[in-house]
């Protein structure tokens, strides 16, 4: 069964998400914040990261950065999440090649 990490830092949003995942099958494993998640991709590496921008301590720009920067993580496919409206953060993303 393939593992997806959603790494939000909104206990509800990662609820929704981890609910409708496990709903059509996957195995989800959460974190909380850019930290954590990093932590629980080195524990089990999953097939699919889920990882919000926003967020305390290590947003997901950081997070993003240090998953391609270790060999191991590297090649997980990752998926961009914001909450935020405007093309901000997408902007962002573009001019640091996360999209």
């Amino acid at each position: 069964m393939p593992l997806i990490l959603v790494v939000d830092d909104n206990p509800d949003v990662r609820l929704a998400l981890s609910t409708l995942l496990q709903d059509e099958g996957y195995e989800v494993a959460e974190a909380s914040d850019g930290d954590l998640g990093l932590d629980a991709a080195r524990e089990r590496k999953p097939d699919l990261i889920l990882l919000d921008l926003m967020m305390p301590r290590m947003d997901g720009f950081e997070t993003h950065k240090e998953l391609k920067k270790d060999e191991n993580l590297a090649d997980i496919p990752v998926v961009v999440l914001t909450a935020r409206r405007g093309g901000e953060d997408m902007t962002l993303a573009r001019e640091r090649q996360l999209i």
